[in-house]
C-alpha cells in the first residue's frame, strides 16, 4: 500500500508532461472499447458504434487486462515518435524482461507476474486491428511495430502503422494505469481512457450519457451485465478516479450519469 500511495501523491503534485508520463492509447480500441478486461480464449472481437466498427484478431488468443492495455500504451507511444526519427530501424528496448516490465509497469517483477507479463507481451506483439476504413478491403494492420526477443534483450522496430491521416491517440498518463494494476482496478483503466478522451467537452459543459448506452455500446464488454450491476462497478470506478482527480464531479441517475463540466487535467 505504500508504494500505491507513493505513486497517487507523484499523480498529483507532478503532471505527465513533467514527469514524462504522457503515453499514447491508439483510437481503435476506444469507443467502443474492444479489448478485454478478463482472460478469453477467444481469438477475434468486432464491436460496432454509431459509425465505428473495429476489430481485432489475436491468434494466440486475446490480449487482455491492465497488463495489455500499459503494454499497448508504452509501444504506440514509441511507434508513433520513433518512426519521424531518421535512421530509427531496430532498436533495444531493454536489456531483460524483468528491466522492460519496470518500464512499462513502474514496478518490480516477480517470477507469478513474469509468466502473464510474457504471455501479454506475445498477444499484443500478434494482434491486428481492422476497422470501417478497410475492413471491405480485407486488410488487417499490426496493433505495434514488431517486438522482438533475442536471449534476454528485448528489440523493436516501428512500421510507421499509425501513419495515417485517419489514425488518432488519446492522450495518457500511465501512471493512472500503473495505479490501476496495484488497486486491482479492472474498469477504471477503461473509464479514465474515455473521459481523458471527452475531456474537451468536459472543459466546456456537463455530459450527460444513458447508462444502457454505456453499458451495451461503449463498454459493451459490460453488456451481459444488468444496469444495477453496471451501475455499481461504475461509481466503484469513478471513486477511485475520484481520489486520483479531485475536481472530477459526477451524479448517477437511474438511467444517465452526468459528468460535471471540470478542469480536468489527466495528460496534460
Amino acid at each position: 500500500m505504500k508504494n500505491n500511495d507513493v505513486l497517487l501523491g507523484k499523480i498529483k503534485t507532478k503532471t505527465a508532461l513533467k514527469a514524462k508520463t504522457l503515453k499514447l492509447y491508439p483510437a481503435p480500441l476506444i469507443d467502443p472499447f474492444i479489448l478485454p478486461m478478463n482472460e478469453t480464449s477467444k481469438t477475434y472481437s468486432c464491436c460496432e458504434h454509431k459509425f465505428n466498427m473495429n476489430i481485432i484478431v489475436c491468434p494466440l488468443g486475446l490480449p487482455f487486462g491492465i497488463y495489455a492495455r500499459l503494454i499497448i500504451s508504452h509501444f504506440s507511444h514509441i511507434e508513433k515518435f520513433k518512426y519521424h526519427q531518421e535512421n530509427i530501424f531496430e532498436f533495444r528496448v531493454a536489456r531483460s524482461t524483468r528491466e522492460l516490465f519496470k518500464k512499462i509497469t513502474g514496478g518490480n517483477i516477480t517470477t507469478d507476474m513474469q509468466k502473464v507479463f510474457e504471455e501479454q507481451l506475445s498477444k499484443v506483439n500478434n494482434t491486428y486491428f481492422s476497422n470501417k476504413y478497410n475492413q471491405e478491403l480485407g486488410c488487417f494492420t499490426k496493433l505495434i511495430g514488431h517486438l522482438q526477443k533475442r536471449g534476454r534483450e528485448y528489440y523493436y522496430t516501428p512500421t510507421g502503422i499509425y501513419e495515417d491521416k485517419l489514425a488518432k491517440f488519446t492522450p495518457i498518463d500511465i501512471r493512472v494505469l500503473q495505479l490501476c494494476r496495484l488497486e486491482r482496478q479492472s474498469f477504471a483503466p477503461d473509464l479514465y481512457i474515455y473521459l481523458t478522451k471527452k475531456l474537451k467537452y468536459l472543459k466546456t459543459g456537463d455530459i450527460e450519457l444513458n447508462l444502457h448506452t454505456m453499458k451495451d455500446k461503449i463498454f459493451n464488454l459490460h453488456s451481459d451485465k444488468s444496469v444495477g450491476e453496471f451501475k455499481i462497478e461504475l461509481k466503484n470506478s469513478l471513486n477511485f478516479l475520484k481520489k486520483i482527480f479531485q475536481q472530477l464531479e459526477f451524479e448517477v441517475r437511474n438511467e444517465t450519469i452526468i459528468f460535471k463540466k471540470c478542469e480536468l487535467l489527466p495528460a496534460k
